[in-house]
């Protein structure tokens, strides 16, 4: 058997050994079309989907037109390629006739064998018969003929004793036993002999109707054969028709693989042409990403450098802030003693004032007191009241300027 391939063993394996065997033998190179064929379709498909996956590319209308009646072209041959394909499969299942042609010769030729062993096994039973039959002559003859001899025998023996009455009768009655004995004898293998007969009959009737079905079941088988062997013919025209189409399309393949292999050689140009591009381009992104990087730099040089002299004014006035603070808290801590000495005053003052008071209704009948002269009094201690109110809100007025002082320097 040839060497297959895988395609060629797929396309095979469902068709059986002695339908494939006769296909390989009667067409020798099928596997390596079938195989071709199949690798003819897959590098098309292959390059169909380069040439819609590969990048855009300015084509001029002649190539664009060339470039898709080529794959028209190729799409109605793979079209084509697919029909015989199928049209083998069925011839290849069509084939498969050939084991039901075997089989009814082979059973065509056991129905001979039966008839001729019917026929022996027929010619056997009727020797059979006849010697028996003979047989049993022969034993009824040789029977009479023992009888006869007893009964010459008997007559002559009693022939010198003729004045023994009883011994003649009891001769006599011996010979009439002696010849029942021998009818029973006789009848018995009659019975026999005819029993077997008609289970002979039995059998050959039997044999007989089997013959008549096997013989009917013959003609039938007869008549698949006749329409088996026509269709055989009308296979074998096909394939014949099949043969040729084959040899065409090989030579079509042939000149498409060449069409491909140049179709492929200026699709690999054109993606030459494009990886330069694509290199060129990549190399102009990557300058403009370096200029860019280096102004970048530059501007956070600038970024760095006013953030030092931004941190020095701000170490400056830190040191300002600190000083004033310092400043702020000496002339607190005067703000306090300040308020210290103003609180005894005032509590002196007051003390003076509630004593004027209480002795205010006297010191008017005295000519040198007035009523004007308690005006200064209740001025300087409104004052004295107003600047303890003064001292009590120092602090929040110093945070105040703090915070303001802060959001001056920011």
């Amino acid at each position: 058997m040839p060497r297959l391939g895988f395609r060629g063993r797929q396309q095979l394996a469902s068709l059986g050994e002695a339908a494939a065997f006769k296909i390989l033998q009667r067409f020798p190179n099928l596997s390596d079309y079938i195989d071709y064929m199949h690798a003819v379709s897959h590098s098309l498909s292959t390059q169909a989907h380069v040439s819609v996956s590969a990048p855009t590319v300015p084509i001029s209308e002649l190539e664009r037109d060339e470039t898709w009646g080529s794959g028209s072209f190729l799409d109605h041959v793979l079209l084509e390629n697919e029909m015989l394909s199928s049209q083998l499969s069925s011839a290849a299942d069509k084939i498969c006739c050939d084991r039901l042609l075997k089989q009814i010769r082979k059973f065509k030729c056991d129905m001979q064998d039966m008839s001729v062993e019917t026929s022996v096994r027929e010619d056997v039973h009727k020797c059979i018969l006849k010697e028996l039959m003979g047989k049993n002559k022969w034993s009824v003859e040789e029977s009479n003929m023992k009888f006869v001899a007893i009964h010459e025998f008997y007559e002559i023996y009693f022939k010198g004793f003729p004045e023994d009455a009883r011994d003649i009768e009891d001769s006599y009655m011996e010979s009439v036993i002696m010849q029942e004995i021998c009818g029973t004898i006789f009848r018995e293998a009659a019975q026999d002999t005819e029993r077997r007969l008609y289970l002979m009959k039995m059998k050959y009737e039997g044999q007989s109707e089997r013959l008549v079905s096997l013989e009917a079941s013959v003609l039938e088988s007869e008549k698949v054969l006749n329409s088996v062997t026509e269709e055989k013919e009308q296979l074998q025209q096909e394939l014949v028709k099949i043969s040729a189409l084959l040899e065409e399309k090989e030579k079509v393949a042939l000149e498409t693989g060449s069409m491909l292999m140049k179709e492929m050689e200026r699709a690999d140009q054109i993606y030459q042409d494009l990886s330069s591009f694509k290199r060129e381009s990549n190399m102009i992104k990557i300058f403009i990403f370096f200029f860019r990087l280096k102004r970048i730099k530059f501007q956070c040089d600038v970024l760095v450098q006013n953030a030092a002299l931004s941190r020095k004014t701000e170490l400056v006035y830190k040191q300002r802030l600190e000083r004033r603070y310092s400043d702020l808290q000496k002339a607190e801590a005067e703000v306090d003693l300040l308020g210290d000495k103003v609180n005894a005053l005032l509590s002196l003052h007051e003390k003076i004032y509630i004593g004027l008071n209480h002795y205010s209704p006297i010191l008017q009948h005295y000519p040198g007191v007035s009523e004007p002269s308690f005006i200064p009094c209740f001025t300087t201690f409104s004052c004295y009241k107003d600047l303890s109110f003064f001292r009590g809100n120092y602090f929040i007025v110093l945070d105040k300027f703090a915070q303001e002082l802060n959001l001056n320097w920011l």
